[in-house]
This record gives C-alpha cells, sequence and structure tokens, in this order.
C-alpha cells in the first residue's frame, strides 16, 4: 500500500485518462445541452403551474350575480317620497352564500368611473333572511339591510331602530345596470363639474 497522497494522485490519474478517453467536448456539449434544455422546461412547467394556480384563485373569487331587484320605497333613509330603488347582490364563484349588496353609483356625492359599489357586505343570514351591514339582532350603531330571501322584502336599519320597508321584484341583472346607468347620467348632467 501507498501513501494517501500516492494513492490520490493514482486515483486523479486514473480519473484524467477516463475523461481524455471520453470524446469530451462532443459529449459535454451534449449533456450540457440536455441539462440546461431540463433546466427550461422545469422553469416552464413552473410558470405555467404557479400562473394556472393564480388564475384559478382570481377566478374563484371573482363576483357573479345572484339576484337583481327593484324596490318601491314609500320614504327612504333620504326623506325621498315614493321611490324606486335597483339593488344586486352578488355572491364569489366558490361560495353559495351572498357577498355583498351593491347599490348604483349616482346614489355616492361623487360619481366615478364604476356603475355600482358594494352598500354592505354580508354579516348573517338565516332561514328567512340576508342581513347586510347588520347583525341579528343589530347593534344601535350599525346600519344596513335586511331582505326576505322569499317574498324580497326589504328593511333599512338605522340609528338603532327599522325605520323603512319596500316592497320588492326580481329584475334582470340587465335591467338593473340599464336603470343604474340611467340614473348616473341624470346625475352627471345636473352636475357642473
Amino acid at each position: 500500500m501507498g501513501s494517501p497522497k500516492t494513492l490520490i494522485g493514482k486515483q486523479m490519474n486514473d480519473i484524467i485518462r477516463t475523461l481524455l478517453r471520453l470524446k469530451i467536448p462532443g459529449q459535454f456539449l451534449r449533456f450540457t445541452k440536455w441539462i440546461v434544455i431540463t433546466i427550461i422546461g422545469l422553469i416552464l412547467l413552473l410558470v405555467i403551474w404557479f400562473g394556472g394556480y393564480i388564475a384559478i384563485d382570481k377566478y374563484n373569487e371573482s363576483l357573479e350575480t345572484m339576484i337583481a331587484f327593484e324596490c318601491f320605497w314609500e320614504e327612504t333613509s333620504q326623506g325621498e317620497k315614493n321611490q324606486k330603488e335597483w339593488y344586486l347582490v352578488q355572491k364569489k364563484r366558490d361560495k353559495d352564500e351572498p357577498y355583498g349588496l351593491y347599490r348604483g353609483r349616482h346614489l355616492k356625492a361623487i360619481v366615478g368611473q364604476e356603475q355600482i359599489y358594494m352598500q354592505n357586505r354580508l354579516k348573517y343570514y338565516d332561514d328567512k333572511y340576508y342581513f347586510f351591514g347588520i347583525n341579528d339582532p343589530p347593534r344601535k350603531d350599525e346600519w344596513g339591510h335586511k331582505i326576505n330571501r322569499e317574498t324580497l322584502e326589504t328593511k333599512f336599519y338605522t340609528q338603532g331602530k327599522w325605520w323603512y320597508t319596500a316592497s320588492c321584484k326580481q329584475i334582470s341583472e340587465s335591467d338593473f345596470y340599464r336603470n343604474v346607468e340611467r340614473e348616473v347620467k341624470i346625475k352627471k348632467e345636473s352636475v357642473k363639474f
């Protein structure tokens, strides 16, 4: 047996001889190309997988309309008499319960680019009612709507009590947007700037 230096030197010589016998330039190039193509393929697969995951998540989190309805209020919370108002209830695609109650942008002080805005999120529901913006029973500092799931009768709660009740009927989503668009146009025409 030789010294460790001799053994390591002999092993290195064997490795060098083996590498020289291989046609390293051609084989090395093929091996390098294979490694690079494999790495690029894995990176592309990861990008596609990650992009698909984000797209599916965005799709599931997007909103879709459950119902649109028109309500006739004998009096509104602003004191207006015999008013028609329109509501849109939307849900997240991967859920069965409503997400929020949406109204036309014409009800805001400043009419922006968006036609609708979310007035209240669903806070509570039972077999008979959806409660948007309020709990059951509502707290004194809350305000929002209670909608009967069967008749669509809508009640408005504010300042610690139920003030207003409206009779409502289901309309199509396109009717909702048509009415809101008309009201937005009227409001925009009524202001100078």
